[in-house]
Parts: C-alpha cells; sequence; structure tokens
C-alpha cells in the first residue's frame, strides 16, 4: 500500500472516532440508540485492521509535562478553573481509558487571549477502550459529559475534543498535529513520555495546505463559508447574516493557521504563535488580513465580557476586520500555495 493511501485510512479512522465521541453523533443516538453499539463495533474492528509502515519512520521522545493545578490558580483562578474542574473530572472518570490526556496551544502556554482561545486538547486512547466495545461506550458516554468544560471556557468554541490513539503514535503523521505543537503541550493527569514514529512528507503537508486553501476559495466564489453553520445559518460576505459571531470565529481560525501551515509544507515547522513572524515578511502584499484577524484576538478581553452571550458580531470586530473577508484571505492563501508549489520542501 502506497503511503498517500495509508494515512487517508488512518485519517479517516481518525474522523469517524472523533465524531462518534463528540456530540456531534448524538442525534444517532436519539434517532436509532441502537446504532450507537453498532458504531463501536465497528470502530473496534476497524481498529485491529488499520494498516502499519515500519519503513522510514522516524522515532522520536517527547516529554510531556505536567499542567498543575496550582500553576492554573496563579495564572487566573476564576478564568481557568474549567480546567481545573476538567483536570479532577478526568482523574475521577477518564484515566482508566486514556494513555495520555494533553492541552495544547496558548492555554498550554499561557499566552490565551481571555474569552478568545480555544481550549485545544489531544486525547490519547489506550487500545483496550478501543479494542472493547462496551468500555468504548462508557468511554464515550463520559467524554461527552465533559464536552461542557470546553465551552466554559469559549462558548464560541468550534471543535470539540481531538483524539488519537496508542497505534497512532507508532503510525504518526505530522500534519495530523505538528510535532512542534506535542512539544509545546502539557498533560492534565500526569508527566510522561510520548513514544513517537513518524514521518512528514511533501505529499501530505501540501495537501493539508491545499484544502485550506480550497475552503476559502469556495467561500470567494460563492461569498458563503459552508462550514460551522449556526442556528441554520452560515458566515457570509460582507456581514450579510450579523448573527454569526460563533462562524466568523471559525473563518478568521482557519486563517490564523495557514502561516504554520505554511512552514510544515515548507518544510520548516513552527508553533503557531512563531508561525506570523516567520512567514509575515514574504507576503507583505496581503498580509494585512491576517494583522486584522491578531488585533481582533487581542482586543478581545477588553472589549467583551466573558462569557460571551449571544453570536451577533460586535461593531468593533466589522470596524477591524472590514469587508471583503473571503477575497482577501484567499488572496493570501492562494499567493501561499503559489510560493509552497514553486520550492521544494526540505528534509525532516
Amino acid at each position: 500500500m502506497d503511503f498517500t493511501s495509508l494515512t487517508k485510512i488512518h485519517s479517516n479512522f481518525n474522523s469517524l472516532l472523533t465524531w462518534f465521541l463528540s456530540e456531534k453523533s448524538m442525534y444517532v443516538e436519539i434517532e436509532e440508540p441502537w446504532n450507537i453499539s453498532l458504531f463501536s463495533q465497528i470502530i473496534s474492528q476497524s481498529y485491529f485492521s488499520l494498516p502499519s509502515q515500519n519503513q522510514e519512520l522516524r522515532k522520536v521522545d517527547i516529554t510531556i509535562d505536567l499542567l498543575t493545578k496550582q500553576e492554573l490558580l496563579e495564572t487566573d483562578s476564576a478564568y481557568l478553573r474549567p480546567i481545573i474542574e476538567l483536570k479532577k473530572f478526568a482523574d475521577d472518570h477518564l484515566s482508566e481509558f486514556v494513555h495520555d490526556f494533553l492541552i495544547h496551544g496558548s492555554i498550554a502556554t499561557m499566552d490565551y487571549s481571555k474569552g478568545w482561545s480555544d481550549l485545544d486538547t489531544y486525547v490519547i486512547l489506550k487500545s483496550d477502550t478501543i479494542k472493547e466495545p462496551e468500555k468504548l461506550l462508557t468511554f464515550r458516554k463520559r467524554i461527552i459529559e465533559a464536552s461542557r468544560y470546553l465551552y466554559q471556557i469559549d462558548p464560541l468554541q468550534h471543535h470539540g475534543f481531538i483524539f488519537c490513539t496508542e497505534a497512532g503514535l507508532s503510525q504518526y503523521y505530522s500534519h495530523f498535529l505538528p510535532m512542534e505543537v506535542l512539544i509545546q503541550s502539557k498533560s492534565i493527569i500526569r508527566k510522561n513520555t510520548l513514544e513517537l514514529s513518524y514521518k512528514r512528507t511533501r505529499v501530505e503537508t501540501l495537501n493539508a495546505f491545499r484544502q485550506k486553501n480550497q475552503i476559502l476559495a469556495m467561500a470567494n466564489e460563492s461569498k458563503v463559508l459552508r462550514h460551522h453553520k449556526y442556528n441554520d445559518s452560515y458566515l457570509v460576505e460582507n456581514y450579510e447574516n450579523e448573527d454569526a459571531m460563533y462562524q466568523l470565529k471559525y473563518f478568521l481560525s482557519i486563517l490564523m493557521t495557514l502561516p504554520a501551515y505554511y512552514l510544515d509544507a515548507k518544510g520548516s515547522p513552527s508553533y503557531k504563535r512563531d508561525s506570523f513572524e516567520i512567514v509575515e515578511n514574504d507576503f507583505p502584499k496581503n498580509w494585512e488580513i491576517i494583522e486584522k484577524a491578531t488585533e481582533i484576538r487581542n482586543s478581545w478581553a477588553k472589549n467583551e465580557t466573558h462569557p460571551y452571550e449571544g453570536n451577533s458580531i460586535p461593531t468593533w470586530v466589522k470596524e477591524i476586520l472590514g469587508y471583503d473577508y473571503f477575497e482577501r484571505a484567499y488572496n493570501l492563501s492562494s499567493e501561499m500555495l503559489a510560493s509552497l508549489e514553486e520550492t521544494k520542501i526540505k528534509k525532516s
């Protein structure tokens, strides 16, 4: 089996697992509850048959520090209390099912924007949890219950928990979650060392950037971002739907990941926080929309109370971002993609 096909199988499995363990699968439980156990059995059976490639994989150990309750209390006890509660919930109800439970992104590095930054997680399931359908069902019930802590940190959070498996660590493809992100992450259950066998390829990293560009291309063409609708509405160009802050935040999150995805595809991966300064001088013509998005992120805490209520787009956000945002974002991503397609990836 070629490498692209192999990674696609692993990616599809992770997508199915993440859907099954999220609130998005609840409609099945409501409409056809008998099928939940069927999905659990299918996932378990699929896990046994996941293909592997042992050649050309690079082994690396990553030390993961523990995110302590004391650290959270000293930083901002009121705002970060949901993470303290998530830590306790994980210790009491999840630890037997997981190999590790990581927090990554700006909350792990404590450079978050209060009320804007979402809670990024990476939950690594034990193989025994996946292989036993009944155990997987029990874990599903508990992890969906834990979702409330995500929305206490960010009511506009557009994704739930992200999952990996023990087998996924031995077949780790860096475009899923770059190692530079894992290196900066912290565990809420224990200090640990992750043993990875990974690979980065030109095709997979470039395709990951192309997917981002395609999303923006379709939004620019139709003037509608057909992702993450809220109350049955999508984000449209030029604020035609003003009740769309959740949708706009998702759009801005796509935009803000472009520099990190660009560097990963270029073969010079970087932590997201550091990627902006590295990339900005390469694209001065279209970079202004990144600056606008950054200004919104940095201004959110002083302009909005936490937790944010409703879904209307604040006037000050519109004033900073401006109009034709789909077109401007697509112009930047297209310029970045053209640059990638003209260069060769560095060896890693």
